[in-house]
């Protein structure tokens, strides 16, 4: 599957948060690129370090 990346803003459900450039855990982020692909989104954002799957996590 070929990853079709786009431009935009994402908010995640509540309880879920990433990771920003600036370290800081988000809920929502906008200027972003993302992809869907089979039931999953994946996000690339501006500045940040490449995510892992930790940091896509349910907030405590």
């Amino acid at each position: 599957m070929i990853r079709e990346w786009r431009k935009g803003s994402i908010e995640l459900v509540s309880g879920y948060t990433i990771t920003d450039a600036d370290g800081r855990s988000v809920g929502r982020a906008e200027g972003v690129d993302f992809a869907l692909e089979g039931g999953f989104v994946n996000v690339r954002l501006p500045g940040a370090p490449i995510p892992s799957w930790s940091q896509l996590r349910p907030s405590v």
